[in-house]
């Protein structure tokens, strides 16, 4: 979250208790789609939350015209009144922080009556433009007690973005850089290598590819693809690919990190954070993938696991 996350989730916690929220709060009073009251506002105007045990997620739109901005999923933090409390039974608080690309937005949410969250969104812009920082405060009502834009049927919480493969093409920027873009969105960067970007192309096409998926956002541990919820199957050919056995993948300690693999070869590396491998683990067996695959290695813009 960063120093400045830190210091101002810990006073919007002073703050939460001074506007005597429901003691009884749960995660189950956060979780679910919430719209903001304010039709005229210009901050947040549509939020997800989503428990996943001790931890939330929350995916956060922006005003923006036509259309709401998706400011995409982030990992928040849910906060008690004890540190020995259960979050999920007594959870009365939570923030999370999106970054964009000029300004940082530190957003926390309490319980404030039922089907009711109050918001408060705190922004700090990055863009050297002089801005001042802002400060609103919201209320937000319940529209739903899923998050429908979950992938998936709504209940992994996997964080994917849609695209069509149909309109997937391989366009040149700047001269000499050659990206995959769906319209005026990048789905990846290869650089120089004219040659990897039409093979991505042509992977995605070959497997109807129209989810791109990360675990672990900013800095994703795993990159994956979906062909609308179920995994790519069979096989092109030319893949750069490596088989494992999903049945022997286990997570494990590697020096100081925590690891997805079979007893002689890692899949996943999830740094430090083992409630990531662990999650990376179920993902690879709820899809059921059986190789691991590559387009530019070294160091691949393009990462997808199949059947």
């Amino acid at each position: 979250m960063g120093r400045w996350g830190q210091a101002v989730a810990l006073a919007a916690m002073i703050l939460a208790s001074a506007f005597g929220h429901d003691a009884r709060a749960d995660a189950g009073q956060f979780t679910g789609e919430w719209r903001n009251l304010d039709t005229t506002a210009r901050g947040v105007v549509h939020v997800g939350v989503v428990f996943e045990g001790d931890r939330v997620r929350v995916r956060a739109y922006s005003y923006c015209q036509p259309d709401p901005c998706d400011l995409g999923w982030a990992t928040g933090y849910a906060y008690a009144g004890s540190a020995s409390s259960n979050i999920a039974e007594s959870a009365d608080a939570v923030s999370v922080m999106f970054r964009e690309r000029y300004a940082e937005r530190l957003l926390i949410l309490w319980p404030y009556e039922q089907n009711r969250l109050k918001a408060e969104l705190l922004t700090r812009f990055t863009d050297g433009s002089a801005r001042a920082n802002t400060r609103e405060v919201y209320i937000l009502s319940r529209t739903s007690d899923r998050v429908a834009g979950l992938p998936g049927g709504g209940a992994t919480g996997e964080d994917c973005v849609g695209f069509d493969p149909q309109g997937v093409r391989v366009q040149r920027f700047a001269g000499t850089q050659w990206k995959v873009v769906d319209g005026a969105k990048a789905l990846l960067d290869f650089g120089a290598s004219r040659d990897n970007a039409f093979r991505a192309h042509d992977i995605i096409k070959h497997y109807g590819l129209s989810r791109q998926c990360w675990l672990g956002r900013p800095r994703p541990a795993m990159q994956y693809y979906l062909a609308g919820t179920e995994a790519p199957a069979g096989w092109l050919q030319g893949e750069d690919c490596v088989a494992f056995a999903p049945e022997r993948l286990a997570v494990r300690r590697l020096d100081d990190r925590w690891v997805v693999g079979e007893s002689d070869s890692v899949l996943v590396d999830a740094g430090q954070n083992r409630g990531e491998a662990e999650r990376a683990l179920g993902i690879i067996k709820r899809h059921a993938f059986s190789n691991l695959c590559y387009v530019g290695r070294p160091n691949p813009p393009m990462v997808y696991f199949r059947r």
